[in-house]
């Protein structure tokens, strides 16, 4: 669960492998191109009315995920 303002970077080799990861504020970009593994869930959601969740791909990068929801 990603909370707070700011960027979390996720690259690499399936950090996240299963579940869900689930966004509430801020932004997470990955990068790498498996980052999050294939059977994994990507929930975006403000967790208020003024907060701002995001769900980035780095530029030139691929990433397959199970559903982004």
């Amino acid at each position: 669960t990603k909370t707070g303002n700011g960027i979390l970077t996720l690259s690499g080799r399936s950090i996240v492998t299963t579940g869900t990861v689930t966004i509430n504020e801020g932004s997470l970009v990955v990068t790498g191109g498996n980052a999050i593994g294939d059977g994994a869930d990507v929930i975006v959601q403000g967790s208020n009315g003024a907060s701002q969740s995001n769900f980035e791909l780095a530029a030139g990068q691929s990433e397959s995920i199970r559903q982004l929801l």
